[in-house]
């Protein structure tokens, strides 16, 4: 990922591995294809994910969104399960 810092908002602005523009803040709004890059997994992973619940997400439009900040918690506690299993 490539960063660049944003004129007018403490945030950077990163290019996922397509290439694609996407903010880098807590509170953004996150796409299915964003996610899929920042976890490193496919699309289709994350849509199964989400509608699963076992992701956390909203739709906006009938279209997925996540926040970073609930992705990474997420994060932490499959993290914290994973060690709990070993």
């Amino acid at each position: 990922m490539i960063g660049l810092a944003c004129p007018r908002v403490p945030c950077y602005i990163l290019k996922n591995s397509e290439g694609a523009m996407m903010a880098d803040t807590p509170d953004q709004a996150m796409t299915v294809r964003d996610v899929a890059g920042y976890l490193n997994v496919d699309e289709k992973t994350v849509y199964r994910l989400a509608k699963r619940g076992d992701l956390p997400g909203f739709k906006v439009a009938g279209a997925w969104r996540f926040k970073r900040s609930d992705l990474d918690s997420w994060i932490d506690m499959q993290k914290k399960a994973a060690q709990t299993k070993t």
